[in-house]
């Protein structure tokens, strides 16, 4: 990371006023009234005071379990008993599991709580006598509060994003597709960010696109960008396009006003990839510095993901065609012998006739070609829901419904008018069929008993249609 991910300042960054919200638990009419006036105008660590008051402990305990962001409350010890604000401090603390909202105690009679003892057996901050509470004196306490408060705040939001960081590791690294390691990314930020899910968008940039106008490809999106998943950038909005772009092109994460773009380089990542996220709201240091260290877990995902994608290209991609292999055919066979749509799909082998012998006398150059002519065909003349693979050699297969996948219809590609066929100096094809409702063996069987009828109909000569019969 290191560099790569430094966090560069391209706008003014987004600086709306911290409120800090102050709980002021007291059934004392008077005092809440001079309180309120006291904080009024009163501004404090660059944020203004939002003063909520409970004239009861049962009120005030309501409001402190639906608001977790209360920095600082001014309990009274006897409210509804004498020892009911003590009663509070504990459901706060081991209730409510809060441990950050400081608490000052207050008391019109130090003798019914001493303080000594109070603040021995209870955990609150500051302890005053309402007589000793001037209001220069309420500010100083305001300040040390909500200060501290501030600190722990950061402190318990650093550690459970790094927890949150270290659990969704796994998460990431077990991802074995771009699209599925995007969407969990989205999950994770908008986690750890609270954010909502209407705003971030993962783009992977095309391969040889560091240009002055990189082109890219939305891999996953969330919320009112999920329509945009698989279009190009421009899909999307025209300054989030434009955010995306100034991110590919300086190859470094951004923090714009409106928004951050994490950028991982494709040394790391495989491929260059950008992060949108729209924080409308700012983002604090101790958010941001989370996001860097998350950059980290995304971009050892991103690796893996593209170790994986190498090693799955590797083991089922035929690397003169780039269509699957024999290992791919394997692995979607067995899949579609176990379904349910077994008895509806069909398998075709097809072969090159005398392959071998325009190869020998025309060379691999012109051969390479025929079988790129071939599977350039094939690819073109079925849907997604067909499999076109090259098993071996000149020899193809075809593995679909039935209804798309016919042998003859599958020649036919390659007729011309007045022409047997296209293919040069290869002058025919031979195939054979096998309906898989008629077989009951494993992918691996059934593909070495269609070779074996192919075998057993090219004996008879050139340009044959062979089919599959589980009774010879």
């Amino acid at each position: 990371m290191d560099d790569q991910f430094a966090f560069r300042d391209e706008l003014p960054s987004i600086t709306s006023q911290p409120v800090w919200r102050v709980l002021a638990v007291d059934d004392d009419a008077d005092f809440q009234r001079a309180t309120a006036f006291a904080l009024s105008e009163f501004e404090l660590l660059g944020g203004r005071i939002e003063l909520i008051q409970a004239f009861s402990c049962r009120e005030a305990s309501m409001l402190l379990a639906k608001h977790h962001d209360i920095a600082l409350v001014l309990l009274d010890v006897v409210m509804e008993t004498e020892d009911a604000g003590l009663r509070l401090i504990k459901a706060l603390r081991e209730v409510i599991g809060n441990r950050e909202t400081r608490v000052v105690m207050l008391t019109g009679e130090p003798g019914l709580a001493p303080a000594h003892e109070v603040m021995r057996d209870y955990d609150i901050n500051d302890y005053w006598t309402k007589s000793e509470l001037s209001a220069e004196r309420l500010h100083t306490v305001l300040t040390a509060a909500v200060r501290g408060y501030a600190q722990l705040r950061a402190v318990a939001t650093a550690r459970r994003g790094l927890q949150m960081i270290v659990e969704s590791s796994n998460a990431l690294f077990c991802s074995k597709s771009p699209r599925e390691l995007s969407t969990k990314i989205l999950s994770e930020i908008t986690s750890l960010l609270d954010l909502q899910t209407e705003g971030i968008a993962c783009v992977r940039a095309d391969e040889g696109s560091a240009t002055a106008e990189p082109n890219a490809r939305i891999v996953s999106a969330s919320g009112r960008f999920f329509d945009c998943i698989d279009a190009n950038l421009d899909a999307l909005q025209p300054q989030v396009a434009a955010a995306v772009r100034q991110c590919l092109q300086a190859q470094q994460t951004l923090r714009l006003s409106d928004c951050t773009v994490l950028f991982f380089q494709r040394f790391q990542a495989g491929s260059d990839y950008a992060c949108y996220i729209d924080s409308a709201r700012a983002l604090d240091d101790t958010q941001l510095e989370l996001l860097k260290v998350f950059s980290a877990s995304i971009s050892r995902g991103l690796y893996n993901v593209a170790l994986f994608s190498r090693l799955e290209e590797m083991a089922y991609q035929d690397d003169l065609l780039k269509i699957p292999n024999r290992n791919a055919l394997i692995r979607m066979l067995d899949m579609t012998l176990k379904s349910e749509a077994k008895d509806q799909r069909v398998l075709v082998l097809i072969d090159i006739d005398n392959f071998s012998g325009a190869n020998t006398a025309f060379g691999t150059g012109y051969g390479d070609f025929i079988l790129g002519l071939v599977a350039k065909k094939l690819r073109d003349a079925f849907t997604h829901e067909v499999l076109i693979a090259r098993v071996r050699d000149d020899l193809f297969a075809i593995l679909g419904p039935q209804a798309q996948v016919k042998a003859a219809e599958v020649v036919a590609l390659f007729r011309r008018h007045k022409r047997p066929y296209e293919l040069g100096q290869v002058h025919s094809l031979s195939s054979v069929t096998m309906h898989l409702a008629d077989f009951t063996g494993s992918a691996s069987v059934a593909l070495q008993d269609a070779l074996l009828t192919l075998k057993q109909a090219k004996r008879l000569g050139h340009d044959q249609r062979g089919v599959y019969d589980p009774l010879l």
